[in-house]
Protein backbone atom coordinates (compact mmCIF):
# COMPACT_ATOMS: atom_id res chain seq x y z
CA UNK A 1 0.00 0.00 0.00
CA UNK A 2 0.96 3.48 -0.43
CA UNK A 3 2.03 6.01 1.37
CA UNK A 4 1.82 9.92 1.37
CA UNK A 5 5.22 10.42 0.59
CA UNK A 6 5.58 14.38 2.62
CA UNK A 7 4.70 12.21 6.22
CA UNK A 8 6.91 9.63 5.77
CA UNK A 9 10.07 10.73 3.91
CA UNK A 10 9.76 14.06 6.63
CA UNK A 11 10.05 11.63 9.21
CA UNK A 12 12.90 9.36 7.88
CA UNK A 13 14.97 12.43 6.86
CA UNK A 14 14.36 13.74 10.63
CA UNK A 15 15.90 10.17 12.15
CA UNK A 16 18.46 9.95 9.95
CA UNK A 17 20.26 13.00 11.06
CA UNK A 18 20.02 12.08 14.50
CA UNK A 19 22.92 9.51 16.22
CA UNK A 20 22.19 6.80 18.34
CA UNK A 21 19.07 5.97 17.55
CA UNK A 22 16.88 2.62 16.76
CA UNK A 23 14.59 3.28 13.51
CA UNK A 24 12.38 0.72 12.18
CA UNK A 25 10.12 2.13 9.38
CA UNK A 26 6.63 0.38 8.36
CA UNK A 27 7.26 -2.27 5.25
CA UNK A 28 5.49 -1.16 2.51
CA UNK A 29 5.59 0.76 -1.31
CA UNK A 30 6.52 4.34 -0.97
CA UNK A 31 6.37 6.29 -4.13
CA UNK A 32 8.77 9.57 -5.00
CA UNK A 33 7.84 12.08 -7.48
CA UNK A 34 8.09 15.39 -6.20
CA UNK A 35 11.19 17.16 -7.19
CA UNK A 36 10.73 19.42 -4.16
CA UNK A 37 11.58 16.70 -1.81
CA UNK A 38 14.88 16.83 -2.76
CA UNK A 39 17.07 19.02 -0.20
CA UNK A 40 21.07 20.49 0.00
CA UNK A 41 23.67 17.96 1.77
CA UNK A 42 26.42 18.46 3.27
CA UNK A 43 29.49 16.30 4.05
CA UNK A 44 32.89 16.50 6.11
CA UNK A 45 35.04 13.71 5.61
CA UNK A 46 37.54 13.05 7.94
CA UNK A 47 40.92 11.64 7.78
CA UNK A 48 41.73 9.12 10.31
CA UNK A 49 42.85 11.82 13.35
CA UNK A 50 39.54 13.53 12.85
CA UNK A 51 40.76 16.37 10.45
CA UNK A 52 37.87 17.41 8.20
CA UNK A 53 39.88 16.96 4.73
CA UNK A 54 37.48 17.75 1.99
CA UNK A 55 33.59 19.87 1.76
CA UNK A 56 31.22 17.56 -0.15
CA UNK A 57 27.77 19.44 -1.49
CA UNK A 58 25.05 17.57 -3.12
CA UNK A 59 21.21 17.52 -3.25
CA UNK A 60 19.82 14.60 -1.69
CA UNK A 61 16.57 12.51 -1.25
CA UNK A 62 18.16 10.73 2.26
CA UNK A 63 20.58 12.05 4.19
CA UNK A 64 21.97 9.77 6.70
CA UNK A 65 24.18 12.30 8.87
CA UNK A 66 24.26 10.63 12.25
CA UNK A 67 26.36 8.51 14.25
CA UNK A 68 25.94 5.17 15.93
CA UNK A 69 22.25 4.46 14.52
CA UNK A 70 20.75 1.63 13.35
CA UNK A 71 18.01 1.68 10.72
CA UNK A 72 15.99 -1.32 9.59
CA UNK A 73 14.15 -1.26 6.51
CA UNK A 74 13.61 -4.60 5.60
CA UNK A 75 10.43 -4.41 3.49
CA UNK A 76 10.98 -1.21 2.38
CA UNK A 77 10.48 -0.91 -1.29
CA UNK A 78 11.18 3.07 -2.30
CA UNK A 79 9.62 3.49 -5.98
CA UNK A 80 11.40 6.77 -8.11
CA UNK A 81 10.14 8.04 -10.83
CA UNK A 82 13.15 9.22 -13.05
CA UNK A 83 11.33 12.14 -14.12
CA UNK A 84 13.00 13.72 -11.50
CA UNK A 85 16.60 13.13 -12.81
CA UNK A 86 15.83 16.29 -15.22
CA UNK A 87 14.34 18.23 -12.52
CA UNK A 88 16.16 17.71 -9.61
CA UNK A 89 19.05 20.17 -9.30
CA UNK A 90 22.69 18.25 -9.87
CA UNK A 91 25.07 16.90 -8.61
CA UNK A 92 22.09 14.60 -7.54
CA UNK A 93 22.92 11.62 -4.24
CA UNK A 94 19.35 9.97 -3.82
CA UNK A 95 20.65 8.52 -0.93
CA UNK A 96 23.93 9.84 1.05
CA UNK A 97 25.23 7.86 3.68
CA UNK A 98 27.55 10.58 5.36
CA UNK A 99 27.79 9.22 8.94
CA UNK A 100 30.04 6.85 11.14
CA UNK A 101 29.04 3.54 12.50
CA UNK A 102 25.57 3.35 10.82
CA UNK A 103 23.63 0.19 10.35
CA UNK A 104 21.04 0.15 7.11
CA UNK A 105 19.21 -2.91 6.64
CA UNK A 106 17.12 -4.43 3.83
CA UNK A 107 16.23 -1.11 1.43
CA UNK A 108 14.71 -1.59 -2.04
CA UNK A 109 15.26 1.21 -3.92
CA UNK A 110 13.64 1.07 -7.45
CA UNK A 111 13.81 3.47 -10.54
CA UNK A 112 10.77 3.75 -12.71
CA UNK A 113 11.50 5.09 -16.40
CA UNK A 114 13.95 5.76 -18.02
CA UNK A 115 14.83 9.51 -18.23
CA UNK A 116 18.27 10.18 -17.83
CA UNK A 117 19.87 12.62 -15.22
CA UNK A 118 21.16 16.41 -16.07
CA UNK A 119 24.72 17.38 -15.55
CA UNK A 120 26.61 16.97 -12.30
CA UNK A 121 26.71 13.01 -11.85
CA UNK A 122 23.87 10.78 -10.48
CA UNK A 123 24.01 8.29 -7.57
CA UNK A 124 21.58 6.10 -6.10
CA UNK A 125 23.77 5.29 -2.97
CA UNK A 126 26.72 7.15 -1.66
CA UNK A 127 28.50 5.91 1.25
CA UNK A 128 31.20 8.78 1.78
CA UNK A 129 31.17 7.81 6.38
CA UNK A 130 33.42 5.88 7.92
CA UNK A 131 32.45 2.45 9.59
CA UNK A 132 29.45 2.09 8.39
CA UNK A 133 27.68 -1.36 7.64
CA UNK A 134 24.99 -1.43 4.27
CA UNK A 135 23.12 -4.73 4.41
CA UNK A 136 20.95 -6.49 1.85
CA UNK A 137 19.86 -3.74 0.49
CA UNK A 138 18.63 -3.55 -3.26
CA UNK A 139 19.31 -1.47 -6.08
CA UNK A 140 17.53 -1.22 -9.48
CA UNK A 141 18.67 1.65 -11.50
CA UNK A 142 17.05 3.30 -14.31
CA UNK A 143 17.81 6.37 -16.42
CA UNK A 144 21.15 7.18 -17.97
CA UNK A 145 22.12 8.21 -21.72
CA UNK A 146 23.81 6.51 -23.59
CA UNK A 147 22.33 3.17 -22.71
CA UNK A 148 22.39 -0.45 -24.12
CA UNK A 149 25.96 0.59 -26.27
CA UNK A 150 28.32 -0.42 -23.43
CA UNK A 151 31.10 1.33 -24.77
CA UNK A 152 30.89 1.39 -28.52
CA UNK A 153 29.72 5.27 -28.66
CA UNK A 154 32.75 6.41 -25.81
CA UNK A 155 33.25 7.43 -22.17
CA UNK A 156 34.91 10.01 -20.60
CA UNK A 157 34.95 13.64 -20.69
CA UNK A 158 36.70 13.64 -24.44
CA UNK A 159 35.99 11.56 -27.30
CA UNK A 160 32.78 10.51 -26.40
CA UNK A 161 29.97 9.97 -29.85
CA UNK A 162 27.67 11.69 -27.57
CA UNK A 163 27.15 13.25 -24.45
CA UNK A 164 26.82 11.47 -21.33
CA UNK A 165 24.40 11.21 -18.78
CA UNK A 166 25.46 8.61 -16.37
CA UNK A 167 24.33 6.99 -13.26
CA UNK A 168 25.85 5.03 -10.73
CA UNK A 169 24.38 2.78 -8.70
CA UNK A 170 26.32 2.33 -5.32
CA UNK A 171 30.06 4.40 -4.34
CA UNK A 172 32.15 4.44 -1.75
CA UNK A 173 34.45 6.44 -1.10
CA UNK A 174 34.79 6.43 2.60
CA UNK A 175 36.73 4.38 5.02
CA UNK A 176 35.90 1.03 6.84
CA UNK A 177 32.66 0.36 5.26
CA UNK A 178 31.08 -3.12 4.73
CA UNK A 179 28.54 -4.25 2.11
CA UNK A 180 26.70 -7.03 2.60
CA UNK A 181 24.18 -9.38 0.76
CA UNK A 182 23.84 -6.15 -1.72
CA UNK A 183 21.76 -6.80 -5.10
CA UNK A 184 22.21 -4.47 -7.67
CA UNK A 185 20.22 -4.48 -10.97
CA UNK A 186 22.18 -1.92 -13.39
CA UNK A 187 20.25 -0.82 -15.79
CA UNK A 188 22.50 2.40 -16.58
CA UNK A 189 25.29 3.85 -18.24
CA UNK A 190 27.01 3.49 -15.12
CA UNK A 191 29.13 1.58 -12.25
CA UNK A 192 27.27 -1.05 -10.63
CA UNK A 193 29.66 -1.31 -7.26
CA UNK A 194 32.86 1.37 -7.60
CA UNK A 195 35.24 2.94 -5.21
CA UNK A 196 36.94 5.71 -5.08
CA UNK A 197 39.05 6.84 -2.77
CA UNK A 198 38.11 4.20 -0.34
CA UNK A 199 39.96 2.47 2.06
CA UNK A 200 39.50 -0.77 3.48
CA UNK A 201 35.83 -1.71 2.23
CA UNK A 202 34.64 -5.29 2.67
CA UNK A 203 31.99 -6.86 -0.12
CA UNK A 204 30.57 -9.68 0.66
CA UNK A 205 27.49 -11.99 -0.54
CA UNK A 206 26.38 -9.44 -3.32
CA UNK A 207 25.18 -10.00 -6.54
CA UNK A 208 25.69 -7.32 -9.64
CA UNK A 209 23.84 -7.55 -12.80
CA UNK A 210 24.24 -5.31 -16.06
Amino acid sequence: KNVTVPMWLNSLAEQAGRSGVRVRMKPGIYVLNDPSLARPAEAKPQDPAGKVIATYRVNSLLHFAGNDSTYDLTGVVIHFDTKLHALVRNPFDKILVSGNRLTIRGLTFLDQGDTPPGRGGLRMLHVIGNGNRIENVTLHARGSAPYGYGNLLGKGGAGALVPLHKQSCLLITGRDNCIMGARVIARVFGHGIVMQGAVNTWIERCYVEG
